[in-house]
């Protein structure tokens, strides 16, 4: 069984309504949060903006590839250097996004319960990820290749 065919059926197949809403609500409800609490807008969009690049690496990161030309509107040239050079590049944008949370932290621009509640979503993040990559190493059983 290959790797794409464990892609396509974890897409297809497991991932379900619950993988969706944690996902997407999880991104709305960070990015809204980001935005109501962050004063600094350059620093809120690039944190955002990792927001969506996650999405993209973690498909990427999936299907064994590290190509993120789709990216080049949202980000900057150095930052998806950056996520290409990472030895795991989901991890890397939830790293970017935990190094800003808690730097407007530091700042005061946010109160550790504000910061706890914001970190919720990133692990929610986390374990999707993580769930994500416990499906794809596992064998897929012959009757669902059949039926794909």
């Amino acid at each position: 069984m290959d790797g794409d065919t464990n892609v396509q059926f974890l897409l297809k197949h497991l991932l379900g309504a619950g993988w969706r809403h944690v996902f997407w609500c999880g991104c709305r409800d960070l990015a809204r949060q980001i935005c109501a609490m962050c004063r600094d807008s350059g620093d809120r969009r690039r944190a955002c903006s990792f927001l969506m690049v996650f999405a993209v690496a973690l498909k990427q990161h999936l299907r064994n590839e590290r190509g993120l030309s789709e990216l080049g509107s949202i980000l900057s040239a150095q930052d998806i250097t950056n996520i290409q050079q990472a030895k795991h590049m989901p991890l890397f944008c939830l790293d970017v996004m935990s190094y800003y949370l808690n730097g407007v932290h530091r700042s005061g621009e946010i109160s550790s319960i504000q910061l706890e509640i914001m970190d919720k979503n990133l692990t929610a993040f986390e374990d999707t990820l993580g769930s994500c990559e416990r499906i794809k190493k596992c064998p897929v059983p012959v009757a669902f290749v059949v039926h794909l």
